[in-house]
């Protein structure tokens, strides 16, 4: 299972076209974005965030919606389990 905060990070980089943007987001460093992003591709080995960007290939597309979709999902429940 992956890390909810490195996905987030992984599609906030591709959503704002760079990791200084991300952090801006997401309210941490461009330092811990990097981190994350390195963790996430240290995980799935194979891919590299810097072949995504630009283009975005369609696979990765649909890779980016689904993570989209999973955050949405996680943050819903943990916002349900609060209240």
């Amino acid at each position: 299972m992956y890390d909810y905060k490195l996905l987030e990070a992984f599609t906030a980089v591709i959503d704002h076209k760079g990791f200084d943007k991300a952090a801006q987001v997401l309210f941490i460093t461009q330092s811990a974005v990097s981190q994350r992003v390195k963790q996430l591709e240290e995980t799935l080995g194979r891919y590299s965030l810097s072949e995504a960007i630009p283009p975005l290939p369609p696979q990765l597309k649909q890779v980016k919606r689904s993570l989209h979709i999973l955050i949405r999902s996680n943050s819903l429940r943990a916002n349900s389990a609060t209240t």
